[in-house]
């Protein structure tokens, strides 16, 4: 999980410098309130799936399928696409039990790298400075920091996400796409205390149709 105390301002600054991803309605003299929001994609090509979604405002767009980011970007790519989730995956099936998490993708003892295994797949930062499961988050916020270190304009967009706690979290890193399956999306607003709050209301609410 990141702290948002270590999420950078310069972040923020680049993502304003980028056109706005949300408009006003042209019916509407107010403007609208997050023109610089990151865009959420459904992950799926089911009509059925996408319509609800898209009448309640939830997605901008869809996407099906189509790590490298900074050479992307560098070639001129206008999207560069991390699969956060896959990052943990790959952790949890090649890391070394009796070595720290996140070995298989880095892993640097013999500087001079005279034995031939060295594993630098990933930064250390992304691999190893926290749990597993959070791999993949730390690779947004790395790719979005570098973005915004050097004014890069090309759009990061957050793919294979497993649960909605990993919009929260992408978004706080700097994504400024996402592209989500329609099940999680279906769920972004479910929440117990939520839930509890809506019965009290409905109870309430028995009172004026009485």
């Amino acid at each position: 999980m990141l702290d948002p105390s270590s999420i950078l301002s310069s972040i923020h600054q680049r993502r304003v410098r980028l056109s706005a991803t949300h408009t006003a309605d042209p019916n509407k003299k107010i403007p609208h309130p997050a023109p610089h929001a990151a865009m959420i994609f459904a992950d799926t090509a089911t009509l059925d799936e996408i319509r609800p979604l898209f009448e309640a405002g939830i997605i901008n767009g869809v996407t099906t399928n189509p790590t490298q980011a900074f050479w992307a970007a560098q070639a001129g790519a206008l999207y560069v696409s991390p699969f956060l989730g896959r990052l943990a995956d790959y952790a949890i099936q090649h890391d070394e039990p009796e070595l720290p998490p996140g070995n298989s993708l880095y892993w640097v003892v013999d500087p001079k790298n005279e034995h031939g295994d060295q594993r630098v797949f990933n930064s250390e930062y992304v691999a190893s400075d926290g749990p597993r499961k959070d791999a993949g988050v730390r690779l947004i916020h790395e790719i979005a920091t570098i973005f915004a270190n050097y004014d890069i304009q090309s759009l990061v967009l957050a793919a294979s996400l497993r649960n909605p706690v990993q919009i929260t979290e992408c978004l706080l890193a700097g994504a400024d796409i996402l592209t989500v399956p329609a099940p999680i999306l279906q769920t972004v607003a479910d929440h117990p205390l939520s839930d509890a709050g809506m019965k009290s209301f409905n109870e309430d609410a028995q009172v004026f149709t009485k």
